[in-house]
Parts: C-alpha cells; structure tokens; sequence
C-alpha cells in the first residue's frame, strides 16, 4: 500500500523546512560578525547569478592601503572601529543598486548589478575619496583631537553581455588591477578593459544549479597574504 496523501505533504513539508535551515545556515557562516557584510562567499554567489542571467555589471574591489598599520600603532579595537567607519563611508557613496562585501580582512568590493562601465570610474573615485576623507579618533585622554586615516586602492572590473567572464576571472582580474595600483604609489583607481569578441559566460555549457565551492583557494586570497 502506498504512502497517504498525508505522509507525502509531510515529506515535502520536512524537505521544505531542511532546505530552508541549511540557507540560514549558510547566510550565517557567510555573514561578517564585525561589518554585518555579506563575505567572498555570497560575492561569488551573486556574481555567478549575474553571469549567468547575461547581465552587465561592474565589481569595483577596494584594498586599503597599509591597514596593518593602524593595527599596529593603534590596536585592533581602533582598527575595528576604522574598519566600521570606512563601512559606512562605502554606503554613502555606492549607487542605490550596488551591495557590498567585505571580502577579508582590509579588502571589500562593491557589485553594480546593470552597471555600463561608463560611469565606473566617477564612482570608484568617489568611493576613494570617501576612504581618505574618514578618520577615527583613538585618543580620548590626550589634549586636543586624536586621529587616525588611510586611503585604498580601488580596482573597476567590467563585463558585459558579450564577453566570456566567470566569477574567478572577475576576481582575478581585480587582484592584477589592485596589485599594479600598489606598485604604482596606492591611493588611486585602476580600471579593467574587459576582452571583446568573446562567449557570454551564459551561453556556456554549465548549470545554473552547480555548487560553489565556498572552501575553496581563491585568486583574491592571494593579495591578502601580501
């Protein structure tokens, strides 16, 4: 005799609430305690998304320049609270249709879904100005104001609906652009020229459904060990 009516509801209804679980889960574990941004992990997610929809974007990436300083001189509750406020200065200057991540340590990105490249560079460079002009007090107890600042790097990488891009190339092509801004004094905008002529990433022989591997080596990881 078959399973009831009943019972099947009930299977549906148990799978229904396991999958929902393991989303929260997993928004949780990719959620950064300290800014409340959503980390590398949903970036990857989103970007892949926008690939494969055959949408346009641009992903600016945003290393601060010489963060371990503040650290250093000033401990890592002063670096926290700078970390914090360079957060809220990002959101100040991001369009209405860009989300944020902080993909590790001193680095973040911005993702402007629909974004045309055209204005890219205007608002990487408000967003870097909006960096050097945030300073933190750190010292209470001595006469007069106590600050620190800093400046960052930001990387514009761009894709549209006809060249072949993936989120690890994205990725990659951001670390190259935020390296050779390093090398070249910091404190500036670098900006990517996406290859033309080719396969949309959308039209690949890949499944939308394919899981990321969020443990997985990534190419942005390997500026952070710098």
């Amino acid at each position: 005799m078959g399973p009831s009516c009943a019972d099947s509801l009930s299977v549906r209804r148990l799978r229904w609430y396991v999958a929902r679980l393991e989303g929260v889960v997993w928004k949780r574990r990719e959620m950064d305690p300290l800014t409340h941004l959503p980390r590398r992990g949903w970036l990857y997610r989103d970007l892949e998304r926008q690939l494969l929809k055959g949408r346009e974007g641009d992903l600016f990436y945003i290393d601060l320049d010489d963060f371990a300083r503040i650290n250093d001189d000033y401990g890592f509750e002063i670096g926290d609270k700078t970390l914090r406020r360079v957060v809220r200065r990002i959101r100040r200057r991001s369009p209405w249709n860009a989300e944020l991540y902080r993909i590790g340590g001193d680095v973040f990105a911005v993702l402007l879904r629909g974004g045309s490249g055209r204005r890219a560079a205007v608002v990487a460079e408000r967003l870097r100005s909006q960096i050097a002009a945030a300073t933190t007090s750190y010292d209470h107890t001595q006469p007069g104001e106590q600050h620190c600042s800093l400046t960052a790097t930001v990387a514009v990488v761009h894709w549209d609906r006809n060249a072949m891009r993936t989120p690890e190339s994205l990725l990659a092509a951001a670390v190259e652009l935020v390296t050779r801004g390093k090398r070249e004094g910091k404190n500036r905008v670098v900006q990517d020229r996406q290859p033309e002529g080719q396969e949309p990433f959308a039209k690949r022989n890949r499944r939308a459904s394919d899981p990321i591997e969020l443990g997985s080596s990534r190419p942005e990881m390997d500026i952070l060990k710098a």
